[in-house]
């Protein structure tokens, strides 16, 4: 770790042998303008680290940001109450440790609480609360008063070492209100739900359940059909279909045809395009649960070119989607015809009305 703590002027000098003359120089060198002006230059380049990180996206609310940040104002405290003992340089170099690591755009590992210096360990009980929230569900919700309050516990420690109780009261008053912060906000932090069944990740046994299926405690689909069609409620977008209707995968009514809009051929060729297969494999779906069903794959164009040719090509399209029914284990009874032209169901004289009628259906003919 490259350490870019400044020799601060409340322990630049050592202790010699005449205590009362390096006192005395100590207590002069902190009565200099041009001193005091180099100790807070150096903190406060620490805060000027922690405003670039902020400023490159690090959220203020970071963990680990956020501990450095009281590490800083910790210190900036005790200097300003002119502290005399190394809890300054000790503070500095805890946050510039964590500053040292973030800024090579890596995170520092989560380390276990303690104390710095010669920090007095109290309240055991607000310690241990450290633990407790850093391995909560809802930590993430908590982080900066977590990382604060770890800081706070040795603030309120060295005052206990340096006055004792009386003024070490404040700042355990202060790391109490912290506490029950932290907490609160971990019990009430809204867990991550990747597919939004209302089941936390963490306890979510089927984590990719469809959208807006219904779930039990444990995030899985529940196997009911309600309008018993065969389609589970989870799934069904037409759960309330009549009894006996022939209903396609989604559990809606299939009626006379099966629409098969989205598939699509290369221009003036039978050639199924990639985009079409899914949409086909949805129809050999369906027509697997129904394989009494005899159907017609019909074939239909607009107006442009000639009759013949028209009803050729509609026929060879309807022979492609048939094959790729047969090859993708469709048993059904299945026939190919192609009508041309000869059934538009729009405008040929628009380029709307034209896309409709170049299509293909399955005709239920029983």
């Amino acid at each position: 770790m490259t350490i870019r703590i400044a020799i601060l002027g409340l322990v630049a000098l050592t202790i010699g042998a005449c205590g009362t003359t390096a006192e005395k120089s100590l207590a002069d060198g902190r009565i200099i303008d041009s001193v005091i002006r180099k100790d807070l230059d150096s903190i406060e380049g620490f805060q000027t680290r922690i405003k670039a990180l902020n400023d490159g996206g690090i959220p203020v609310r970071d963990y680990h940001l956020a501990k450095a940040q009281c590490w800083v104002s910790f210190a900036l405290e005790e200097y300003h109450e002119n502290d005399r003992s190394r809890v300054i340089e000790a503070a500095l170099t805890e946050a510039d440790g964590i500053l040292d690591v973030m800024e090579t755009g890596s995170r520092p590992a989560m380390s276990a609480p303690r104390q710095i210096a010669t920090v007095t360990k109290i309240r055991e009980d607000l310690w241990a609360k450290i633990d407790t929230l850093q391995a909560s569900p809802g930590f993430r919700c908590a982080t900066l008063e977590t990382a604060c309050l770890e800081v706070k516990l040795n603030e309120a420690g060295h005052d206990y070492q340096e006055t004792g109780y009386r003024h070490a009261r404040f700042n355990i008053d202060e790391a109490e209100r912290m506490a029950a912060d932290a907490e609160r906000f971990s019990a009430n932090c809204p867990q991550p739900d990747d597919d939004r069944d209302g089941v936390p990740n963490a306890i979510d046994q089927c984590p990719t359940s469809p959208a807006a299926s219904k779930v039990n405690a444990e995030g899985c689909p529940v196997a009911t059909d309600d309008d018993r069609d065969g389609v589970l409620n989870g799934v069904d977008q037409c759960p309330t279909t009549p009894p006996g209707e022939r209903v396609d995968t989604r559990g809606c009514s299939i009626g006379t045809e099966i629409r098969l809009d989205g598939v699509n051929f290369a221009s003036d060729s039978d050639e199924l395009l990639p985009e079409s297969f899914g949409i086909l494999d949805a129809a050999a779906d369906t027509l697997r649960r129904y394989p009494d069903l005899a159907i017609e794959v019909a074939g239909h164009t607009d107006s442009r070119s000639s009759d013949a040719y028209n009803l050729n090509l509609s026929q060879r399209r309807a022979q492609s989607v048939m094959a790729y029914l047969r090859d993708n284990g469709v048993k059904n009874e299945l026939s190919a015809k192609g009508y041309g032209e000869s059934r538009p169901i729009a405008d040929n004289d628009t380029e709307r009305g034209r896309l409709a009628n170049r299509r293909v259906v399955l005709r239920i003919l029983n």
